[in-house]
Order: C-alpha cells, then sequence, then structure tokens
C-alpha cells in the first residue's frame, strides 16, 4: 500500500504506507511493471498498469541509479509512469460530474433523531461561502473555508445549464482537509424530491456524453 505525494505531466511518486512488508519492497527495480488499484472514497475503483521510472532514497543524490548498496535499504519513494487503460469499477448509487461553482452554504440545524423528513423546511442559522466541486444525484462536494461537525445540514442552491435552479439539503457523510486550508464536504441528499433528483440526474447525464466534433476544427 502507497500514498502519492506528488504528480505532474510525466510521472507520479508514492511513499511506503507504514507496516508494508520491506522484503517484497526491495524486489522492485526501475522499468518494471506493476498492476495497480486505487480508488476514491465513495466513487469507484481503478485498475491499471504502470512502469517503475526510478527508486529514490532519501541519503543518495543520485536517485537514478540502483546501486547493490542501495538494493539493501527499502526505497523512500517509489516514483511511476502514468498508467494507461484504466479500468474503473463503479462504486456508486449514482455517477459523478466535476462541478465548478461557486455557492453559499447554508448551515441547517440537523435534527437529533435522524429524521431528515421536512428538513428542507428549516432555515440556515448562517451561512458561509464555498464551491462545489463535483455532483451526483445522490450528494455533492463542496469546499469550504472552515471545518464543520458532521452534525449540521449544508443547502446549496444548484445552478445548472438549461435546467431551473435546484436548492438542495444533504447531511454530512464526510470531512477531509485539502490544500491551501480549505476542507471538502462530502454530502448526500435528504428530504428531496424525486423530481428535482431526476433534473440533476439528467444534467448529469448531459455531462456525460462526447462532445460532437465540428467539421469546421482544424487539428
Amino acid at each position: 500500500k502507497v500514498t502519492v505525494v506528488r504528480t505532474d505531466e510525466a510521472v507520479l511518486a508514492a511513499s511506503l504506507d507504514p507496516g508494508e512488508a520491506e522484503g517484497e519492497i526491495n524486489l522492485l527495480r526501475p522499468g518494471e511493471e506493476l498492476a495497480c488499484r486505487m480508488w476514491r472514497e465513495d466513487d469507484a475503483r481503478y485498475a491499471f498498469n504502470c512502469r517503475i521510472a526510478r527508486l529514490e532514497y532519501a541519503d543518495e543524490s543520485d536517485q537514478t541509479a540502483v546501486s547493490k548498496s542501495q538494493r539493501e535499504q527499502q526505497p523512500d519513494i517509489i516514483v511511476l509512469y502514468h498508467g494507461t487503460d484504466f479500468q474503473r469499477t463503479q462504486a456508486r448509487a449514482y455517477f459523478r460530474v466535476r462541478h465548478n461553482q461557486p455557492v453559499s452554504v447554508g448551515i441547517v440545524p440537523a435534527p437529533l433523531d435522524r429524521n431528515y423528513d421536512g428538513v428542507s423546511a428549516r432555515r440556515p442559522t448562517t451561512h458561509i461561502r464555498g464551491r462545489i466541486v463535483n455532483l451526483s444525484a445522490g450528494g455533492l462536494a463542496v469546499e469550504v473555508q472552515q471545518s464543520l461537525p458532521q452534525h449540521v445540514l449544508i443547502r446549496v442552491t444548484l445552478d445548472m445549464p438549461e435546467t431551473e435552479p435546484v436548492t438542495v439539503t444533504a447531511r454530512i457523510v464526510g470531512v477531509s482537509a485539502v490544500s491551501g486550508g480549505r476542507y471538502l464536504l462530502r454530502g448526500a441528499f435528504v428530504d428531496i424530491s424525486e423530481s428535482d433528483r431526476d433534473l440533476i440526474a439528467q444534467y448529469v447525464w448531459r455531462r456525460q456524453q462526447p462532445i460532437p466534433k465540428s467539421e469546421n476544427v482544424l487539428i
């Protein structure tokens, strides 16, 4: 198990997670192909193959060479060429698409008994600024400047092309820190009408369709 620590257009670099078997890692060599599996929480699983570009050691200035002494120690970083032929296994009830929209996030008190019927009529106690980053018919993810407890609800109004604005309420199912001191809130819709869910599903479906090529475009 490894964690991606940096990436660019050519390679990605990963560090070994604590507790992994050193013996197997020490068998890795540049040029070898690895079968990789990665996943995004509440999204999907991905399978792909990629080759090792190089192994990096903290105590070696020349990180492109693997000497005999280096092979006796565990590498600090495994640098991999980007994989090809990704295979995606859907792990969600609804497909998700990117949705970049600045938004005012209403903070709504959640019912103590977790009965969300009728919570869409509750008034927010305050608002914070945020940005929706992805959307599905089942929920959304919003970046905000402060962390929120999971016992509150969030309310936003979705602006979707070719669709009337839809106001939705979501319970927070996860909070994680991202770069720049921001936080990513993952929410699942509650007390949403089937008509509103259908509007979001139709928008997501349109976003998934390939863009038709113009005969007049020069490539």
